[in-house]
């Protein structure tokens, strides 16, 4: 397998410790350095950084030779066969990628007929907010970024990456989810649908049923049941800390796969350290608030005597 990592800003040591559990015979690694003048004044917030976008310009990165490309985020973990998803074929279409559980449709309100069995457990009722003032479908299907299957000669013979770069400076005020409403915009018509076990997400196991979902029990029961991926979308990651640890009914996955890696100690920290922190805290608490709020009023009161001080010109080298 040859494999492009794409370096948003990792440190030496992250880098060898990747190269260290990959095996050689198996694995041909690239790194990949991002070109971050291109990707400049984009849309920003807190949770959307630069390094998102680095996958609009991945087809300028990668060697000309490569025709075809797995993009996989790296906030998941794979339990299907890659083989059975670079076979897939992709017809007439630039990218094949899954339809989003948390926004399923361009306009959610207008293409699902159960909507408001629905409406409070989408993530989002509109994928692209302003799809009439660019003419598109409502009830296209509103595609996830996450994972994609990618056809590098056609992304560069029709220039998607500039062209997306170009929708998000022109309609950066309804880009909330960055990327990806690029895709969907720019690629409209364009984008083949995977199974949607191929990108399994949070969002999905936010329906309590079928009948309150845009799924019939049958694909209901085989999306819940057989991830081939598991993407942990959102601001919970597996490797946090308590109580922003993924709420996840497949984050053991994660753990299972981690502690077969050599990885640093982690996990280890992570059941021994941490209970015990927790506990003490617990027991002492209260103390512990009392003794820090005490240091900070006699901390503020210092430095109100300094200001005071300098205001009267009594401050001396």
């Amino acid at each position: 397998m040859r494999l492009f990592l794409v370096d948003g800003g990792l440190r030496p040591g992250t880098r060898r410790q990747l190269l260290r559990i990959l095996d050689p015979d198996r694995v041909d690694v690239t790194w990949v350095d991002p070109q971050w003048h291109k990707l400049r004044d984009l849309p920003l917030s807190e949770h959307l950084l630069p390094v998102i976008y680095l996958r609009l310009v991945l087809p300028e990165l990668l060697p000309a030779e490569v025709g075809r490309f797995i993009y996989l985020d790296v906030d998941l973990v794979v339990n299907g066969d890659l083989g059975e998803l670079w076979d897939q074929p992709l017809g007439d279409n630039l990218v094949l990628a899954v339809q989003d559980f948390g926004f399923p449709y361009l306009d959610a309100e207008v293409a699902l007929e159960n909507y408001e069995a629905c409406k409070p457990h989408l993530w989002g009722v509109r994928g692209v907010e302003n799809w009439r003032e660019l003419g598109l479908d409502p009830r296209a299907k509103y595609f996830n970024a996450g994972i994609q299957v990618v056809d590098l000669a056609g992304w560069r013979r029709e220039q998607v990456g500039e062209r997306m770069i170009r929708c998000l400076h022109e309609n950066r005020e309804h880009a909330a989810l960055a990327d990806q409403y690029a895709l969907n915009v720019v690629l409209a018509g364009r984008i083949g649908e995977l199974d949607p076990r191929w990108n399994t997400t949070l969002a999905l196991f936010m329906y309590p049923s079928p009948e309150e979902s845009p799924w019939d029990a049958q694909t209901w029961e085989r999306l819940t049941s057989d991830p081939q991926v598991v993407h942990f979308v959102g601001r919970w990651k597996p490797w946090y800390w308590g109580r922003r640890r993924a709420r996840h009914p497949w984050r053991a996955h994660f753990d299972r796969y981690y502690d077969e890696l050599d990885w640093p100690l982690w996990r280890r920290w992570r059941w021994t350290l941490l209970p015990v922190t927790r506990e003490w805290f617990q027991k002492r608490g209260r103390r512990v608030r009392k003794s820090t709020t005490r240091v900070l009023k006699r901390a503020r009161r210092g430095l109100r005597g300094l200001a005071g001080s300098v205001a009267r010109g009594g401050w001396r080298e």
